[in-house]
């Protein structure tokens, strides 16, 4: 955990503000939180994945492009867009998902003994024999782990800054605070309370011998 919080996170966190910062004057500039927190956590979820090199910055605007159809697709139960459009766009995203990250990085962890392969889903996928029977399987998971490690966890920082200033403008005497993880972390399980990136999940219960239904 704390490899992957001060060797990742950080890490992520500096080059996409230093590259907000390319070419601004007097030490000032401005930048949309949105994408760069989405950007930072795609970084983030390659890592934890395994797709290699995306701290270059075509090789992840690539898989942002990647992203969002891939995403929009998995999430196909909630769109707006005619689904089969969805379908067609998430699929076409998915081919060059494959090519361009997972199987080069199948490839690499292949070519290593497995004590040798590092700590990532894609590496953990390849030791077991779900892997065997259906080499699709890691390209399916690390999409799925995209969808729900990127776009979740970028809402909540975006949320999270946004509650933290309305804070501020009553409270200025505890801007200082930003320094502060204990009150950082406290606010942003106060702001998933208030404001729950998946606000809710229906469910339809099905009648069962136990649980007759009763006409009301």
């Amino acid at each position: 955990m704390l490899h992957y919080e001060n060797d990742v996170l950080i890490a992520a966190t500096h080059r996409q503000i230093e590259r907000q910062h390319e070419g601004s004057t007097h030490g000032e500039f401005s930048a949309n939180l949105v994408e760069v927190a989405r950007r930072i956590m795609l970084e983030v979820a390659a890592v934890l994945i395994g797709l290699d090199g995306t701290e270059d910055v075509a090789r992840l605007a690539l898989l942002e492009e990647c992203m969002y159809p891939l995403t929009e697709a998995v999430e196909l139960k909630w769109t707006e867009r005619d689904p089969s459009e969805v379908v067609r766009e998430g699929l076409a995203a998915k081919e060059i998902f494959a090519r361009e990250f997972v199987d080069p990085a199948i490839s690499r962890r292949l070519a290593l003994e497995p004590q040798q392969r590092p700590l990532d889903l894609i590496a953990l996928l390849l030791s077991t024999q779900d892997f065997a029977d259906d080499p699709d399987l890691p390209c399916r998971e690390a999409i799925v782990f995209l969808a729900g490690s990127t776009l979740t966890t970028s809402t909540a920082i975006v949320a999270t800054v946004l509650e933290l200033e309305r804070w501020f403008e009553t409270n200025p005497d505890d801007r200082h605070l930003t320094a502060d993880d204990a009150f950082l972390l406290a606010a942003t399980n106060e702001t998933l309370r208030l404001q729950p990136t998946a606000p809710y999940l229906p469910s339809r219960p099905s009648p069962t011998p136990c649980c007759p239904t009763v006409a009301v």
